[in-house]
């Protein structure tokens, strides 16, 4: 059931990228390549009330872009993203996760140098766990994620851009740590909110 909302959620994001108009886009060519860097913060969206909970951390992506048209780029991308986990207010182990993706770009109206967007796509998430807080062992499944977000491009020039890019993440995985002797298996919502910036570069 939550597999099919969020897969509902993301059908409509994928119907609102073909709904808006774009406009003239004076500084994209086609048949482009693009690479670029960002790094900023994850902001999980599971309540800091719950336990366990995870806390705000680092979030790092690469991404390769390829400009199918004015409008349109397909983005295949790599991250990385570091989180506590905490049970009762105490840190108990570091989560450590590698997500891939391949998402499909909308560019909007072009407002001089300024270009918005909208993407959304899917991909997969590897995942590592240490243990901080307490003695035992733990172990994390790689999952799968969807993906939406929006942000800004500001050309410095036809090629090098400045970018600002707000995304959201959702992927579950279970986690299970044995500890004194018994084994504990928690399905996790580890969903979030990513807020980066970064330097893209466009050549042919």
């Amino acid at each position: 059931m939550l597999y099919s909302k969020k897969a509902g959620v993301l059908a409509a994001f994928l119907a609102i990228l073909l709904l808006v108009p774009s406009g003239i886009h004076a500084f994209n060519g086609n048949s482009l390549i693009g690479a670029g860097l960002n790094a900023g913060a994850f902001f999980p969206t599971v309540s800091d009330d719950s336990s366990p909970n995870i806390n705000n951390n680092l979030a790092l992506k690469f991404d390769i872009a390829l400009r199918l048209t004015r409008e349109w780029e397909l983005e295949a991308g790599f991250g990385y993203i570091r989180n506590g986990l905490f049970q009762c207010g105490t840190r108990v182990a570091d989560i450590h996760s590698y997500p891939m993706a391949v998402n499909i770009r909308r560019n909007l109206y072009t407002w001089g140098i300024f270009i918005p967007y909208l993407k959304a796509g899917a991909g997969y998430v590897l995942n590592d766990i240490d243990l901080s807080g307490i003695s035992g062992k733990a172990g994390i499944e790689n999952t799968y994620s969807l993906n939406g977000g929006l942000g800004m491009d500001i050309h410095l020039t036809k090629k090098f851009i400045f970018n600002f890019d707000f995304g959201y993440m959702y992927y579950k995985p279970d986690i299970r740590i044995r500890h004194n002797g018994t084994d504990e298996k928690i399905s996790f919502d580890m969903s979030g909110i990513t807020a980066t910036v970064g330097l893209r570069f466009y050549f042919r």
